[in-house]
């Protein structure tokens, strides 16, 4: 059409050469072909970067935040999306997202379990301020965590973060059904885990100032558990854990949910049943002989 004849002939265009009015060639760049303008610019200014620029983005956003099944069905934007991928998209996550979730989790680890062992010495005795970080070679490493760990896995969270409308009411009809609920929930689930592992950080080093063993031995056990279980989802980007990923959420979300409801409202009952029928003062209490 004449928007990219026009876009095809001057910003995605080398001149090679020209001669007298009208008669010219150009190389076109097919390198952003894929390229349209979300905004107006001024008209026959040259733009030579147009994704670098803030009026034009690339076609594989189309695919990316409205998350259209149709075009996830069509051989050429999966092969768009498979393309970018594969040259410039897996670099890119490896080293902002994945790379440095895995060095904060290690070096998370690493200090956990210095700390978890000295908290089990039977002659550790508690401690408050400097000196309880000065005990063990764990003190300045839980420091690092808070003054560097948290802004980096801070910034991990943020990028994954997806709070727009278009994330929550993906079909735009005003409602958010069921569906659209769970999908922005997986979504933001690695954000939800990242910043709560940043606030435990936090809390972890306030307890272990304050002289906190047994709070503090809690928050790095829920700690634990919240930046491995966490691992899953960030890793979902990859095909291979992403599918697996995806089908146990939503497994978990649709029959065993409904299995853990009836579970739940059964126990309640019987248990409910026991307690009532059940009168303390009448229980006998055995005696163990010796």
């Amino acid at each position: 059409g004449p928007t990219y004849a026009f876009i095809a002939n001057t910003a995605l265009s080398t001149l090679l050469w020209a001669y007298s009015d009208g008669c010219e060639r150009r190389l076109i760049d097919l390198e952003q072909i894929d390229t349209f303008r979300r905004y107006s610019h001024k008209r026959g200014q040259a733009r030579p970067h147009l994704h670098a620029q803030a009026g034009f983005r690339s076609a594989f956003d189309i695919i990316v935040e409205r998350e259209l099944k149709q075009f996830a069905q069509e051989a050429i934007f999966s092969h768009l999306v498979e393309t970018k991928w594969g040259s410039f998209g897996r670099a890119i996550y490896i080293v902002r997202v994945f790379g440095l979730y895995m060095a904060v989790l290690a070096f998370f680890f690493a200090a956990s379990v210095i700390r978890i062992d000295t908290l089990k010495d039977p002659d550790h005795g508690p401690r408050q301020g400097w000196d309880a970080f000065s005990e063990d070679p764990s003190g300045s490493m839980w420091i690092l965590l808070a003054v560097v760990g948290v802004p980096a896995l801070a910034n991990v969270s943020w990028i994954l973060l997806r709070l727009k409308r278009s994330d929550l009411d993906l079909d735009r009809d005003g409602s958010v059904s069921a569906e659209e609920a769970m999908r922005f929930l997986f979504k933001n689930l690695g954000s939800l885990c990242g910043f709560a592992s940043c606030a435990l950080f936090l809390a972890i080093c306030a307890c272990r100032g304050l002289g906190l063993a047994q709070e503090e031995r809690a928050m790095i056990a829920s700690t634990s558990v919240i930046m491995f279980c966490n691992v899953l989802p960030i890793a979902s980007a990859f095909r291979f854990v992403g599918v697996l990923v995806l089908t146990t959420y939503r497994m978990l979300l649709s029959d065993i949910a409904k299995f853990m409801t009836v579970y739940s409202v059964l126990l309640l009952g019987f248990s409910s049943a026991v307690h009532l029928l059940t009168d303390a003062d009448q229980i006998p209490v055995v005696s163990m002989p010796g």
